[in-house]
């Protein structure tokens, strides 16, 4: 019995993205030139797949010949890309940056060339425009695509777990979210490793967890069960779940080395604070200052005519 090839639209997309990366990492001419056609491939299949959510009718280039046997049995001429960003963008409410409008532009030229008649790329800006459309990708998809299906989010997860393995985009991508970086080290101490991609980028924010770098995003309190399920083995131990001194939130995780208490701290996945400890008197977790480490109620009893800081 022949096994059925079966996915959606958007898991389809997904699994060119992946196939593309793959084939980009090998790094020769041949499997890079293949790398961008799979790639542009992949991209309009997000797009198309974005106006399926809306209506199916709108996957057709002339939606008055739309019908459902021939969506069904693929008879028939789908939508051209510049008519799929301006359904997006005039039914969908879903517009696209001009700083990524324009490499997916430059890489469904170079896909063009290749298709139809030659490519002279150098393989610096191949892999450049690649992971450049990497980052178009994993946010359209965060965005706009990944409720669609239990298939989408499994296809999410191995893309965002092959391009937090993949050292070109990794680079890439790191330069394209600096700012954002850069702004929660003012306010906090590096993320969390992301349970998806393995990147040190994993953030609290108003109730829920986010991943900079890949873009997944999870309800706190279940983001800290999954969190502390996924790496056990950062302390050696199961990582503990306490509530936060700050926000209240069911969702503090433990992110020390050390099986001791006392080189253990905490960080928020709801309001994304961190450095809070394990009082070595009671054991509760707080985020009151003093250089003995103790709670407000412990350094109370212990020194109790020396106000605390």
């Amino acid at each position: 019995m022949s096994e059925l090839i079966t996915c959606g639209l958007a898991e389809n997309a997904l699994d060119y993205l992946i196939l593309a990366g793959e084939q980009a990492k090998d790094g020769s001419p041949r499997m890079t030139k293949h790398a961008l056609a799979a790639l542009a491939d992949g991209v309009e299949l997000l797009l198309k797949a974005r106006l399926e959510m809306r209506d199916w009718c709108l996957i057709f280039k002339d939606v008055d010949q739309a019908s459902r046997p021939k969506y069904e049995c693929g008879d028939f001429q789908s939508v051209v890309f510049d008519q799929a960003i301006g359904r997006l963008k005039n039914l969908c409410s879903v517009e696209i940056p001009s700083k990524h409008l324009a490499v997916i532009n430059e890489l469904r030229q170079l896909r063009n060339r290749i298709r139809h008649f030659a490519v002279n790329s150098d393989r610096a800006v191949a892999i450049s425009i690649i992971t450049k459309t990497f980052s178009f990708a994993i946010e359209f998809v965060s965005e706009h695509l990944e409720q669609v299906s239990d298939g989408v989010r499994m296809e999410m997860d191995r893309l965002r777990l092959f391009l937090g393995e993949y050292e070109e985009f990794i680079q890439e991508r790191r330069n394209h979210i600096q700012p954002q970086i850069a702004e929660k080290f003012e306010k906090h101490r590096p993320g969390l490793e992301c349970p998806k991609c393995l990147q040190l980028d994993y953030y609290g924010n108003d109730k829920f967890a986010h991943c900079l770098f890949c873009g997944y995003r999870c309800e706190a309190e279940a983001a800290a069960e999954e969190w502390v399920e996924k790496f056990e083995s950062v302390h050696g131990n199961l990582p503990q779940i306490v509530t936060c001194p700050k926000c209240g939130a069911n969702a503090c995780v433990e992110e020390g080395d050390s099986d001791t208490t006392f080189d253990v701290c905490y960080v928020c996945l709801s309001c994304g604070e961190s450095g809070f400890e394990a009082c070595p008197a009671c054991g509760k977790v707080h985020g009151d200052e003093n250089r003995e480490g103790l709670c407000r109620e412990c350094w109370q009893h212990h020194f109790p005519a020396t106000p605390m800081k």
